[in-house]
């Protein structure tokens, strides 16, 4: 989960039963994959109204950053930091950074940008079931465009001061959903800690490295958090691309996430793209990006992911729309993907799901080159 492979991990507990789909996508895999790409479409909705405001994503270059040992080391007195620089605009829906190395470490390119953040997922050394050495997901590097961000949670941690600029190193609760999720809601939920660092990187624009809450025995330590912030560079502009358009949405609403750049991205089996009216009622966000927390406001989530073949016992389809759960889901004949369109607020019928997934049109899923850009 690109950092939709967060999501993905939930995808390990077992499936709750009789929840029926498209005959072709009826495998667990699938299924599991159904439920983590609705719940991370809460995440991204809770942020729609303050980030809309924001008519761009933003870029900066950075000035020399500042070297010394003392100046990044955990636990020596912050030096005087330096005042962000100025961002510079760029459109709206475009990544701004690729993948890099930082020592043990890897940067995927990011494979999520909002109005609100980018995201990308950072790859290092942690262990298997069986106790071998593998490279996994530790955790993820968030960059938020200005405003979007309210650092009032990390200051109560460690102030630094991180290429040259003010930042926090804080150990701050997380709660994750346990067990299943039933109509959108988890059976249980517990918090667990997550190791952040934020840091300026333009005036009022912080980026957050973190680890990954979803496995705790898997390391990043706050110093190798540290050096991997000097390698982040904001040297590109790469506008986000979709294989589909929709022909209808609710009147007022606008794209306000996206998800994947291809099928065959890396950490990414799904493409998605999530819709909305923005809602001034929604807060900044305090801390790490929460993936699954429903908006209260409408929206709608368009889901592309490739069929598996379904296992000989796999119950045969009923319905398009699941009734009561706000999702339908359908295969896309002769091209070996389906689509689901879900609202999490469980608030448009299925009805109007029904108009705006059959409203698209699509390009060829196999060439991501030729996807238009988003609008």
């Amino acid at each position: 989960m690109p950092d939709m492979r967060e999501i993905l991990e939930i995808a390990k507990e077992d499936a709750p039963p009789t929840r029926l789909g498209v005959d072709d996508i009826v495998a667990a895999g699938r299924r599991r994959r159904r439920w983590a790409v609705a719940q991370r479409a809460g995440g991204a909705v809770a942020v729609l109204a303050l980030a809309a405001v924001t008519a761009t994503v933003l870029v900066v270059t950075h000035g020399t950053p500042d070297r010394s040992a003392d100046a990044n080391r955990v636990g020596s007195p912050p030096k005087t930091a330096l005042p962000p620089p100025a961002p510079v605009a760029a459109p709206l829906f475009t990544y701004t950074f690729g993948g890099f190395t930082s020592g043990r470490y890897r940067v995927v390119e990011p494979l999520e940008v909002t109005r609100a953040y980018q995201v990308a997922t950072v790859l290092g050394p942690a262990k298997d079931g069986d106790g071998k050495d593998i490279t996994a997901a530790v955790g993820s590097l968030t960059v938020y465009q200005p405003g979007v961000y309210d650092p009032a949670k990390v200051r109560g941690g460690q102030k630094l001061t991180v290429q040259g600029r003010d930042a926090y190193h804080a150990v701050l609760q997380r709660d994750l959903p346990t067990g299943y999720f039933i109509n959108g809601v988890p059976t249980d939920v517990r918090s667990v800690p997550v190791d952040t660092l934020a840091w300026q990187w333009a005036e009022n624009a912080w980026a957050v490295v973190d680890n990954d809450a979803f496995f705790q025995d898997r390391q990043f330590p706050v110093e190798d958090m540290i050096a991997l912030t000097g390698q982040l560079r904001f040297d590109r502009e790469v506008p986000a691309r979709l294989p589909f358009r929709p022909g209808y949405l609710p009147a007022g609403w606008t794209l306000q996430s996206v998800s994947g750049r291809s099928f065959a991205a890396e950490d990414s089996g799904t493409v998605q793209a999530v819709y909305s009216a923005p809602d001034s009622s929604f807060e900044s966000m305090t801390g790490p990006r929460n993936f699954f927390g429903y908006a209260g406001s409408p929206s709608v989530v368009v889901a592309i992911s490739q069929e598996d073949t379904p296992p000989p016992d796999a119950p045969k389809k009923k319905d398009i729309c699941l009734a009561g759960d706000h999702w339908c889901t359908w295969s896309l004949p002769g091209t070996g993907y389906y689509i689901a369109v879900h609202d999490p607020s469980k608030t448009l019928s299925d009805a109007d799901l029904l108009r705006i997934g059959q409203s698209l049109t699509f390009s060829d899923f196999n060439q991501p080159a030729t996807w238009p850009t988003v609008v």
